[in-house]
This record gives C-alpha cells, sequence and structure tokens, in this order.
C-alpha cells in the first residue's frame, strides 16, 4: 500500500492492488468524505508521496484529543500459516496520519530522522502511546478471518465475504477503528466490494498469540500452529483481578485454538479461559491473603451469570468448566456462588487440584475428571483426501481461576495433548511423535507466557491513560453516491428483478444403521398426484432437494471422530443416482451443494447445476441435546442460505426416544430453537422460511391395540387427537410458530425390517408417527403441495417421509441491474460536474466509469459542507513554525517585554480576550492594590 498527501484542500490517497482511497476531512461536520475507485480514474499528479517505504494495510480511523487520524501499519512479519497460502502477520509498528490538521506533519516525517526526532515525536504527537500499544501483541491475516475459529470459517481461502461479515466482534481489537470503513464497504456495488477487498483498506486485528511450527505426523509434513484471540468485548478492560460486567463479558477471556495440517488431514481444537463471570472485588491490602468480595446482590450476579453462559452456549453449543479455584477461605463465598449457579444452570463442572506439583507429577487425574466430556465434546478434523468432515467440535472447555493468566494456561496444555493423541491415534493408528509432543509444549509454553507478559503489561496505569485518550465519538465516512444508489435501487428493484416459483422437496428418514440397497425412487419420485391443498398437479421438477436422516450408524461414544465415513458417502451416492437417473442431460442434473454428519445425523442438500450461482451464505451449525455418553444419536443440524434475496433455514433432528419422554422432547426442541443460531445472531425464525424436520419420535398416548385398530380401519383423525406433537403445538409447548399440514398417512414407526408390518417383537412398540416435517414462514409466499409417506421403502423399522413445497423467490436479472446502476451513476455526475468540485474531478475524466464514487449537491446540502475550496492565497503569510510566528512582520521577535506602568494600576478587564479585536479600551486601569 502507498500514500500520497494533497496540502490544499488536505486530502489523502491511499493506493492498494491499483485501487484508490480518497480521504477528505470536514471538520464543520466531523466526517470524512471518501471515494473508492480504480486508479485509472483517479488523478494523482497534484499529490506527493509520503515516503518511499511500503505500507501494509489500513486499521481504520479515531479521534484523539480532538484531532483525527487514520493508521497505517509500517512494519510486520510473518509469524504463522495455518495452511499453506494462509499467512498471518505480528505488527511491529504503525504510523498515525492526521486528516484535519498538518500540526502533526512535521514530527510524523521526521520520526526517524534522528535520536531528539524521535523524542520529540513521543513528547508531542497524541498517538504515541497507542503506536506502542499496536506493537505489543496484535496480529492480522489477509487470507481468513483470525477472529474466528476454525470450523466456523469457510474452507476456502480469502472467502473475503465470509471474512468481513461474520467477524466475531469481540476479538476484533480495531473494530471501533473499522466500524464505519465495514459500513462503507456494505454500500459499495457488488463490483466495487469485490476490488475492495482484495486490497489492503480493510485489516482486521486480533491481540494474543499466534506460532507455527513444522512437525511430522504419521510420517508426513504437518503445521501446527496455536492461535489465542484475547477478547477484548468487556467494559472496563479485558484484563484484570476482576470479574463480569452488566454484558456477561469477563476480563482475561480468551480462546487458545491449536491446528494442525497436512496433505491428509485438517485439525483443530479449541479452549477457553476466563475469570469467574460474577461481580467481585480482590482486596490486595492485605500482607498475606487477598480477600474477595462479592460486591452486587444476588439477582445481578445471577443475571450477569446467566449472560455469559448464554453467550458462551450460542457460540459453542455446550460448554463444561473446568474449575481450577482453591477452595480457600478467602474465596470460599465466590466459588460456592460460582459453583450454585452452574449445577441450577445445568452446566457440568469439574472441580480440578491446579497446583503445579499436581500438574507436573500427575496430570493424568486432571484428565481421568474429564475423560467422558472429551469424548463427547470431540474435535475439527476434515479428511483432505477425500474431502469430507470426520469431526466437529461440539462444546468447549471453560477453564477458570481467580486470576485466568496463569493456572488455566497449563491445564489447557495437558487436555490439548490429551485431545490430540486421542484424535490422532483413532485416524493414523500411531501414537504422536517425540518432535511433535516437544514443539506442542513449546508452542503452550510460548503461548501462556506471551498472554501473561501482555496482561501485565495492560495492567499498568500508563495503558489506562492509552484508553482514555481514545474518544468514543466515531467519525463517520461519508460516501453520497453509493448511499444514494442503494436507496434508489431499492426503490427501483422491479425493473431488475422478477419473481420465481422454485420446488423444494424435504425428505426424513430414520436409516436404522442400513445401507440404500434399495430404489429410492418410491421416495424422492413419487407417483404423480394432486397437490393437497389445491387441485393442481404435482410433478417432480425440484430445484432444491433437502434431505435428513437420522441413525445411519451406530455411534460408539468410545471415538472422538467419526472416522468410518462409509455409509455416510453411500447414502451421498444413492441420492445423487437416484436424482439424476431422470436427467440425462448434464446441465440439468443435481449437484451435492452441501452435506453434514452429527453422529447418526445426516443433512444433505442437492440443487441443480443452474440454481448454484444463486446460492450464497452457506452455514452451517450444530448442536447435541445433551453430553452423557447415549445422547451421541440425539442432537440437530441446521443450515442457512440464501437462494437468490430468499433466505431458507433446514434443521433435521432427532430428539429423545421413549413413550413416557414427551416433556424431555420438549426440553430438547427447546434447546435446538436456542442453540441453533448462526452469524449476526440470526437464529431460525430469522428466516424467510424455515424447514424442520426429523425422527421427532413423538408417540400417541394410547395403547396398542387401540391404536393398531384405528390404522387398520384407517381412522387417524382419531389417533391425531391424541399425537404428543399435535397436543404440544396447539398448547404452544413445543414447536410454537410452526405449521404441519394434516396426516393423511398412517404411522411411520416402528416396522418390522422388510416388512409392511408394526413390531411384532416382543416388545411390541406402539406405532407413532415419529417422523414428521414441520414449517414456519414469512407471509405468503410458500404454498406446501405435498405431505406424505413412502410404505414402498422396507429398508429400516422407519418409513421415509416427504413433503413438497413451492416458494416464490426473488431473482436479480444482473444485466438489468447493471444497466439501472449505470443510468443512476450518469445521472449523478451529471449533476456533480456543475459543483466542479477539485476533490471530485479524477470522476469527470470517463463517462463510462463504473468503478468510482460522486458526490451530489442534493446529498451534500443536508451536511451543510461548503463546497469550494480555494487553493492557497499566495498574499498570505507563511504558516508558523517554532521560529517564527505569522503575525510578527520584519523579523519581530516573537517574545517582547511588557512595560507595566507604575503605580496603582491593574490589567483591564473589560478588555476582549482575543488581543486582535479592535476595541477602545485601555491597556490598563487605576485599581486598588488593596483589593485581589
Amino acid at each position: 500500500m502507498r500514500i500520497f498527501f494533497l496540502a490544499y484542500p488536505r486530502s489523502f490517497i491511499l493506493i492498494s492492488n491499483d485501487h484508490c482511497l480518497t480521504l477528505r476531512y470536514v471538520e464543520k461536520n466531523n466526517h470524512c468524505l471518501i471515494k473508492f475507485s480504480h486508479i485509472s480514474q483517479t488523478d494523482t499528479s497534484k499529490y506527493k508521496e509520503i515516503t518511499n517505504l511500503k505500507f501494509f494495510g489500513l486499521l481504520g480511523f479515531l479521534e484523539v484529543k480532538g484531532s483525527v487520524f487514520f493508521c497505517a501499519i509500517t512494519d510486520h512479519v510473518k509469524i504463522g500459516s495455518p495452511r499453506p497460502q494462509e499467512d498471518v502477520y505480528k505488527i511491529r509498528n504503525v504510523e498515525f496520519y492526521c486528516l484535519n490538521t498538518n500540526a502533526y506533519d512535521f514530527i510524523t516525517v521526521q520520526r526517524n530522522k534522528s535520536e531528539s526526532a524521535t523524542d520529540r515525536y513521543n513528547l508531542e504527537h497524541p498517538c504515541t502511546k497507542i503506536r506502542k500499544m499496536f506493537m505489543n501483541g496484535f496480529y492480522y491475516s489477509r487470507d481468513f478471518d483470525l477472529t474466528c475459529q476454525t470450523q466456523d470459517r469457510s474452507l476456502l481461502t480469502r472467502d473475503y465475504d465470509h471474512m468481513f461479515t461474520n467477524f466475531d466482534k469481540r476479538f476484533l481489537w480495531n473494530g471501533f477503528m473499522m466500524k464505519e470503513l465495514t459500513k462503507f464497504r456494505e454500500r459499495l456495488m457488488d463490483n466495487e466490494r469485490d476490488s475492495i477487498d482484495r486490497t489492503e483498506f480493510l485489516t482486521f486485528l486480533i491481540r494474543g498469540f499466534v506460532k507455527t511450527c513444522n512437525t511430522e505426523l504419521a510420517g508426513e509434513d504437518t503445521l501446527m500452529t496455536i492461535i489465542s484471540r484475547i477478547s477484548c468485548a468487556k467494559s472496563s478492560g479485558p484484563f484484570g483481578n476482576n470479574g463480569v460486567d452488566e454484558q456477561g463479558h469477563v476480563s482475561n477471556y480468551i480462546e487458545s485454538e491449536l491446528v494442525l495440517y497436512n496433505k491428509s488431514v485438517y485439525f483443530a481444537y479449541n479452549q477457553v479461559r476466563g475469570n469467574i463471570p460474577l461481580f467481585y472485588e480482590v482486596d490486595s491490602s492485605l500482607l498475606t491473603t487477598k480477600k474477595v468480595h462479592l460486591s452486587q446482590s444476588y439477582e445481578m450476579n445471577k443475571n450477569a451469570f446467566d449472560r455469559h453462559f448464554d453467550l458462551m452456549i450460542e457460540r459453542h453449543s455446550n460448554v463444561v468448566v473446568l474449575n481450577a479455584m482453591r477452595n480457600k477461605k478467602e474465596a470460599e463465598e465466590l466459588n460456592s456462588r460460582f459453583t450454585t449457579l452452574l449445577a441450577k444452570k445445568g452446566i457440568p463442572f469439574a472441580q480440578i487440584d491446579s497446583s503445579g506439583d499436581q500438574l507436573k507429577n500427575n496430570p493424568q487425574r486432571a484428565l481421568n475428571l474429564v475423560k467422558g466430556y472429551l469424548m463427547e465434546i470431540g474435535a475439527f478434523c476434515y479428511d483432505n483426501k477425500v474431502k469430507v468432515f470426520i469431526g466437529k467440535q461440539l462444546g468447549v472447555f471453560r477453564f477458570n481461576s481467580l486470576n485466568s493468566m496463569s493456572k488455566p494456561g497449563s491445564l489447557q496444555r495437558i487436555v490439548s495433548q490429551e485431545v490430540l493423541h486421542i484424535s490422532m491415534f483413532e485416524l493414523t493408528g500411531k501414537y504422536l511423535s517425540g518432535d511433535l509432543q516437544e514443539k506442542h509444549h513449546l508452542l503452550w509454553h510460548d503461548n501462556n507466557r506471551v498472554l501473561e507478559l501482555i496482561a501485565d503489561h495492560s495492567l499498568r496505569k500508563s495503558y489506562k491513560r492509552i484508553t482514555d485518550s481514545i474518544t468514543n465519538t466515531i467519525v463517520r465516512l461519508y460516501d453520497p453516491i453509493n448511499e444514494y444508489i442503494s436507496s434508489q435501487l431499492a426503490s427501483r428493484l422491479p425493473e431488475f428483478s422478477c419473481e420465481k416459483e422454485i420446488k423444494i422437496f424435504t425428505g426424513t428418514f430414520n436409516a436404522a444403521a442400513t445401507l440404500p440397497e434399495q430404489d429410492l425412487s418410491p421416495w424422492i419420485y413419487p407417483t404423480t398426484h394432486h397437490s393437497e391443498t389445491d387441485n393442481e398437479t404435482v410433478n417432480n421438477d425440484y430445484d432444491l432437494i433437502v434431505i435428513g436422516l437420522e441413525e445411519i450408524i451406530e455411534l460408539s461414544t468410545s471415538h472422538m471422530l467419526a472416522i468410518d465415513d462409509s455409509k455416510k458417502v453411500a447414502w451421498e451416492s444413492a441420492i445423487k443416482r437416484t436424482l439424476n437417473s431422470r436427467y440425462p442431460n448434464a446441465k440439468d442434473q443435481f449437484q451435492l451443494l452441501w452435506s453434514i454428519q452429527l453422529g447418526g445425523i445426516l443433512s444433505m442438500i442437492f440443487v441443480k447445476k443452474e440454481g448454484l450461482p444463486r446460492i450464497k451464505h452457506i452455514e452451517c451449525i450444530m448442536k447435541k441435546t445433551g453430553l452423557g455418553g447415549m445422547a451421541a444419536n440425539k442432537g440437530g443440524v441446521g443450515i442457512s442460505l440464501s437462494y437468490a434475496k430468499t433466505k431458507f433455514c433446514f434443521i433435521v433432528s432427532h430428539l429423545a426416544a421413549g413413550l413416557e419422554n414427551n416433556e424431555q422432547r420438549q426440553n430438547d426442541y427447546k434447546t435446538l430453537y436456542k442453540s441453533l443460531v448462526f452469524k449476526g445472531n440470526r437464529k431460525i425464525l430469522n428466516h424467510d422460511a424455515s424447514f424442520w424436520m426429523g425422527d421427532f419420535n413423538f408417540r400417541i398416548d394410547l395403547d396398542n391395540d387401540t391404536v393398531r385398530s384405528l390404522i387398520e380401519l384407517g381412522d387417524y383423525s382419531r389417533l391425531l387427537d391424541h399425537d404428543q406433537l399435535i397436543k404440544g403445538m396447539n398448547q404452544n409447548r413445543t414447536f410454537q410458530f410452526f405449521q404441519e399440514l394434516d396426516i393423511n398417512f398412517a404411522p411411520t414407526y416402528k416396522f418390522d425390517k422388510g416388512t409392511d408390518n408394526y413390531d411384532s417383537s416382543e416388545k411390541q412398540r406402539i406405532p407413532a408417527w415419529t417422523d414428521r416435517i414441520v414449517v414456519a414462514h414469512r407471509g405468503n409466499r410458500i404454498k406446501q403441495l405435498s405431505y406424505q409417506s413412502a410404505p414402498e421403502i422396507k429398508l429400516s423399522d422407519h418409513k421415509p417421509v416427504y413433503a413438497v413445497f413451492k416458494v416464490g423467490v426473488t431473482i436479480i436479472q444482473e444485466e438489468k441491474r447493471n444497466e439501472v446502476l449505470k443510468e443512476l451513476y450518469e445521472e449523478r455526475k451529471r449533476e456533480i460536474e456543475k459543483l466542479k468540485l477539485g476533490f471530485l474531478d479524477p470522476l469527470d475524466q470517463d463517462s463510462d466509469s463504473q468503478n468510482g464514487s460522486a458526490f451530489t449537491t442534493n446529498d451534500l446540502s443536508p451536511y451543510n459542507i461548503n463546497y469550494t475550496e480555494n487553493e492557497p492565497d499566495n498574499n498570505l503569510p507563511p504558516p508558523s513554525n517554532d521560529r517564527t510566528k505569522w503575525w510578527l512582520l520584519n523579523g519581530e521577535a516573537a517574545k517582547v517585554n511588557w512595560e507595566i506602568p507604575q503605580g496603582s494600576v491593574v490589567v483591564n478587564p473589560f478588555r476582549p480576550s482575543n488581543p486582535f479585536t479592535e476595541t477602545n479600551e485601555p491597556d490598563f486601569i487605576v485599581g486598588d492594590p488593596e483589593e485581589d
């Protein structure tokens, strides 16, 4: 990145990847005019380059003591590579350039030219301490989102849209500086947004630790990386010997993630440390002990505690607390309150002896306490050769002590090594090499040491002065042309869009761990039939296929990774083969868009090739409905995506089994409904349509003989009166806001495998509609066409169920949209030409420019911006410096001796305070020397 400067009007041009960002501050309105354009449409001839040195990124804008600055990286060092082509850099130096005054230009340019110049810069520049802070533990990457854990990121390198829209602001340290710039990015047109993403104008920082080392795993060269992210979310500061704030954020909250990568496997494991989420203070005035005081009421502590763990559960699904606080007298009340609240909230926890001797001499004792949870939480693992997920981390360990910067680090290292050992042995059948274990230990040692140094440095009083010097005033970036175009595009949407009806097939099937050894056409392509809502004939020409399978494998809770993916692959292939059997032409065939497995649950989405470009923003989240061994096959998978401009959510779940477990099933639903939250806090019902399918396991509250006899009679209505799901929905106890079409098919559970006979075993299970599909949607764009079972499929003790929907979606016609864009741009441009704004002149060179931004009279007038800036008047004296002042002429001294008249005189208090204001008042008047 290069930076160019123009003195009159004071403005800057930043150039990166053949694109320019032009900045000019408007004092009167406290905002900055901004323009993004291609270098070919930008005239830099009047600008001078600040330095011939390269810059490495823009960190944003901030206001310090009334002056507005932008910050640029001037030096960095490559510190890590979690994967090839993914680089992480540590900041070594930055510089601040002032947008609204030239007061700091000289000392900024001269800073490195001499020792005295450096001393003067450090003394006079208001950003000196902030600059030094940025040189202590800050990292960034151009290739992936450092704020998110590995499994929440896209597998693609440089997925910019994901990077700049799904970042976690709790770990984004320059978020307040980048806030307006990210908003500016959102307002840009698609082609401009794609261009700015590839520049160095958007740089997101984390603080903490990153380091990569080379090692060996099962004979393969392997990259091993630790990434630690310190949270900056707490209002009173990220560090300290205190607890929580009102929003649920705590001091010393850090995520530490171990990442391994080689040609065969991509592995990651994430852990969390943080202070106890209660309001407390530590009295350090005592010489030998530190007394801990709970500082708020029980209700306030409980509310903050709940907020904290709700945030954690939203991000990690499940949380297990490993409490390393010693139960000493001085912290007894704090520890007791904490464990009581954990038990009430149902969060599993274990008390661990964190003394140095215990961890060093007997680490297995700590591991024995958490071994069961290790298997349940699992780890993220992706097979790079087969291109399938073989593991997902379904929870997180939270380590805490009174000061969570020291002892939790040792515990995390022990747990990390154990998870790595179990996972890699399951994957390769080999134990970890000595080199890998040694480097793993050294990485954690360096990580913990650096984090403690950052915390110690940040607790000094000077750090508090740094944060106090940064005002909360947002430097607003104003881009009238794109704001105008965005608003106009919304009103002219009908000109470049059309409405289309797409057909969505949804299906659910409990496969009972069988392989697809039967033709699946009766389920996926049932015989043409009439719609159940009208007389329309329903054909099988689908646009989107969503299928959920349950119990595709019998999961063993003794394994961390689902290494055997043979059944997953078999079902994917069988369904794709069935789908494409009716489409010999390749361009009409279906592609597997997404496939994800959680235990025995498999969620698959297929789309026609022609529809692939219309699908964006795919995101997946998974949740087990409990930790405890038998939950391995229960839980849910949620997938969010956009088809054109319509947002869909698809959930596949397997709820608790058993006739008497109706309440547990309702609790499972509530858990999934609350926990399946996508980026940006987007919940299930924050979509245009949400489809929920699966083995819900709801039963019929009648005896076996009655149920079977009513099935024989085909009297489904009487059976449905006693259906647990329907009763729960009518009473608003479960699946609120969802709808289910009338059921006109026989119960789908439980059959003797390979037959149409209900269970004839000794258990004589009562038949039930366990397999269901429900939907929630906005407006009237969706119509359900059918809801049936496929009794011809006899692979399992369940029958498959399907539902077909017709959905209206808005399709954007890009060519027509670009025509409207050009028309709006040219219209605005003609008005700008009348203004003749020097700042915008470069845009006037090319009437066909589509890459620039411009400003209009109508857009600028509400902000009272002075439209013209004259060149400096050559008749004016030169500006002041450290030796002369502009108002002193002909070599007059800057300092003068003022002769005070003798006698009882005082300075005239009625003179204007401004010495240049003309007045008839004398300098002195006679006064009483005795008066004060």
